[in-house]
């Protein structure tokens, strides 16, 4: 849960800067490289979960 809270707290904080230095969320490019980002994630985190997997603590 903590990684979950992090992640959410690292995107509205990205965000919160993208708005304030100008810069419009809703038109496409901006949406398209968000979309791509998370595909990119879910690649990576696909390619490694071997590893990913040792990390898990085991439950009893």
């Amino acid at each position: 849960m903590g990684i979950w809270f992090l992640a959410v707290t690292a995107g509205d904080s990205v965000a919160s800067l993208m708005v304030l230095s100008g810069v419009d969320l809703s038109t496409t490019p901006v949406v398209a490289a968000e979309g791509a980002l998370a595909v990119l994630a879910g690649l990576v985190l696909f390619l490694r979960h071997k590893r990913v997997d040792a990390w898990r603590l085991t439950s009893p």
